[in-house]
């Protein structure tokens, strides 16, 4: 989220808890892993529309594509930089998939 900042990203909002079923849910069960989401569609707009499909042929979902790809590669910068901050997210993701299991 600071790298989102740092970079202006378009309507910064927390992460959501739950997103629905997803393959990438699939991966992060076994690896830790991030869903960035760049806004680039007018609030309220289906993932799933035309209006959400001719947004991605703009300007501003190339440019939003940039900025994703932007927030990643600082994301890993700053983890290549301070070895610590992978030990945190090894151990969160250790404790979430250990709660996980414990739900089921």
């Amino acid at each position: 989220m600071d790298n989102a900042a740092l970079l202006n990203a378009p309507r910064i909002t927390p992460p959501r808890e739950k997103t629905g079923s997803t393959d990438f849910g699939n991966v992060m069960y076994r690896v830790p892993g991030s869903c960035i989401r760049i806004a680039f569609v007018p609030e309220g707009t289906s993932s799933h529309s035309d209006v959400y499909l001719q947004y991605g042929k703009t300007k501003e979902g190339h440019e939003a594509i940039l900025t994703a790809a932007k927030i990643l590669a600082y994301s890993v910068c700053d983890i290549l930089e301070q070895p610590a901050l992978l030990e945190e997210i090894k151990a969160e993701f250790a404790e979430r998939k250990h709660g996980a299991k414990q739900k089921n």
